[in-house]
């Protein structure tokens, strides 16, 4: 990965898009909830909100509801969120593959 980016795994299994990094928040709501991961439940959350960013091919993904969980071990792009990218899912689906890295970078750092 180039500086600038930052590695997020696309997952069918999360309900949510979790984020671990505030500057792909547009707008970010202090809240804290527990979220239920393979290993049980954990108090991650610690904000909601609007997120925006870029893939490398230039597709941009718009997220209403993320999740900011800065603690977390991954962040999470849940498949309902990348609707722009649904025929490359339904292919590697097709493939038996359920997750994937993806290297992204917010919008913001795109343009400079």
């Amino acid at each position: 990965m180039s500086s600038g980016e930052l590695e997020c795994l696309a997952d069918c299994g999360t309900t949510h898009t979790i984020l671990r990094h505030r500057q792909l928040f547009s707008n970010l709501t202090p809240t804290y909830s527990s979220v239920t991961t393979m290993a049980g439940p954990s108090n991650l959350v610690q904000g909601r909100g609007p997120a925006q960013f870029l893939l490398p091919n230039g597709t941009i993904i718009d997220v209403t509801h993320a999740l900011y969980a800065p603690r977390g071990n991954r962040t999470l792009l849940s498949f309902k969120d990348i609707e722009p990218m649904d025929t490359m899912l339904k292919r590697m689906m097709r493939m038996g593959k359920n997750s994937f890295a993806l290297p992204l970078m917010t919008a913001a750092e795109s343009a400079s």
